[in-house]
């Protein structure tokens, strides 16, 4: 049965030759004079000539010649992808979409293997799709990575085939993983103008992934990506302002650029814009709309806008407070994955009339385990006290060993070096309490300063020295209010000679212009 058959008036053109060969068939389809071009494609047909199948197929699939057959065309055009690549992939999209409401992805995929087969990139990266999702196909990382390879191979320049092949080498997607490799296709891609390659390679330089940190580069490219109008390129410029990554913070530019990503409907950014407006940084309170935009972003699923509309109604802003309705949203955003909302889960668990710290220690690892900074340091909290009755002091060690060696955090440092010095995991170490506090100190922490002035000043678990103490007080900055500072330091500068506190006070100060000096490359 035929699937379309509708015939049309066409007008003959006057004074016009039959066509005598392929090549003066081929020219009257391209003048137009479908008529006479059918009749020669159908003169002609049997000598197997692509262009003259493709003709037939374009003639009878748009009734160019008075008659539309999507039947013939479809049948022309299985004709021609028997030999032509181009044609074997056409017939595949033709298939999976369905010209009459009647897709067949199983027959499109043969015919997307039939084109893989004859290097067909499109037909290639089509079915490591289908591999890398396990959508029509078995999953195969290494299958997906063997087409991404071979459609890179036989179409160099193709910009997607670079930057897909990029990401399995960055990500060890059916290939060990090799940032050298990584680095080098999407360095090619960046120059076929990837936009999506662009972003990644500025990924890379901000956080120093497969190649050394350099945080200007990459906010310079990120810019780029930007300028190509790219939403999440738009978004991370966001985050570099308000993080200040790879630039000076900036809070107006940051929602600047938040803004520019939501307007394109890029739904990460919706939770930006939700938090800005709470908080008036920048953009100014405005409860009303920040709720609108929450709710927007939490139906398309983000849990980050439902944690943003469980600050609203928890606090109330701009809303009756209700505690119900917040918790809920809370409980959205931490199982769609809201660190943020299985961090303060953790908190409330603890803070509750009743408190169930195994309830909290179990939110507060889920988002350690995404890498959150605070639930680290709230799970060493509670293991190295008897508060909670959960009291592991190795345990501890462990959290803030993860914020030490994975985020060089200055508070785990300072913590690690409390648990140290308290003797909780046996005699203290005087080596080890002086590594942790003077990283942490070297880290601008005021209170690993203020621990090595009175170790120092102290002489018991350090040994003595006033000068190395009066370093360290000296370089606390104004805003540290500890009542004991005061008293420490003016015991220390008794110890000294004004020419000794002369010499240490320009030795800081000449340390902190040249650390204000780096911080400025950043």
């Amino acid at each position: 049965m035929k699937k379309t058959v509708a015939k049309f008036t066409v007008s003959q053109p006057r004074n016009t030759l039959l066509p005598d060969s392929v090549e003066h068939t081929l020219q009257l389809f391209e003048l137009g004079h479908y008529p006479e071009a059918l009749q020669g494609c159908l003169a002609f047909v049997s000598s197997g000539d692509v262009r003259i199948l493709l003709a037939l197929k374009e003639i009878y699939q748009f009734g160019l010649a008075g008659q539309l057959d999507l039947d013939m065309a479809e049948n022309y055009l299985s004709m021609a992808a028997r030999q032509d690549p181009e044609s074997c992939f056409q017939l595949a999209q033709w298939l999976e979409k369905g010209f009459n409401d009647d897709p067949d992805p199983v027959t499109a995929v043969q015919y997307y293997m039939q084109a893989a087969d004859m290097n067909h990139p499109k037909a290639l990266l089509y079915l490591a799709d289908c591999y890398s999702n396990g959508r029509l196909l078995m999953k195969d990382p290494e299958k997906a990575f063997d087409c991404i390879l071979r459609a890179q191979m036989n179409a160099p320049g193709d910009k997607d085939a670079e930057y897909r092949l990029a990401m399995c080498f960055l990500n060890g997607d059916g290939t060990p993983a090799n940032p050298t490799e990584a680095l080098h296709y999407l360095s090619l891609a960046v120059r076929h103008k990837s936009v999506e390659a662009i972003y990644e390679l500025a990924l890379m330089y901000s956080h120093g992934r497969g190649v050394t940190a350099d945080r200007r580069k990459g906010f310079r490219l990120m810019n780029e990506a930007a300028a190509m109008n790219y939403a999440p390129a738009l978004f991370q410029l966001g985050l570099m302002y308000e993080e200040a990554r790879g630039t000076t913070r900036n809070p107006e530019r940051a929602f600047s650029w938040y803004h520019m990503a939501y307007e394109l409907n890029y739904v990460p950014a919706f939770a930006k814009m939700a938090a800005f407006l709470i908080d008036g940084e920048s953009a100014g309170q405005d409860y009303r709309k920040a709720r609108s935009i929450a709710q927007r972003g939490a139906e398309l699923g983000n849990p980050e806008c439902s944690y943003e509309l469980f600050r609203i109604y928890m606090k109330g802003l701009g809303v009756k407070a209700d505690r119900e309705t917040a918790m809920d949203h809370l409980n959205a955003a931490a199982s769609g994955g809201s660190v943020a909302a299985m961090k303060t889960l953790g908190d409330i668990f603890l803070e509750d009339p009743a408190p169930d710290p195994a309830k909290a220690a179990e939110w507060y690892a889920k988002a350690a385990d995404q890498g959150n900074e605070d639930a680290l340091l709230a799970l060493a909290d509670m293991y190295s006290t008897d508060q909670w009755g959960m009291r592991d002091p190795a345990r501890a060690k462990g959290y803030l060993g993860t914020l030490t060696e994975k985020f060089s955090s200055r508070r785990g440092y300072y913590r690690l070096g409390q648990l140290e010095e308290s003797g909780a995991l046996g005699t203290p170490d005087p080596e080890r309490v002086r590594f942790c506090y003077t990283e942490a100190a070297r880290r601008g922490f005021n209170k690993a300063k203020f621990s090595l002035a009175r170790l120092y000043h102290q002489g018991t678990l350090l040994e003595k020295d006033d000068r190395i103490a009066y370093y360290h007080a000296y370089g606390i900055s104004s805003d540290f209010r500890d009542p004991e500072y005061a008293p420490l330091l003016k015991d220390i500068e008794h110890a000294l000679t004004e020419t000794e506190k002369n010499e240490i006070r320009q030795n800081v100060r000449m340390e902190t212009m040249s650390l204000a000096s780096h911080k400025m490359q950043y």
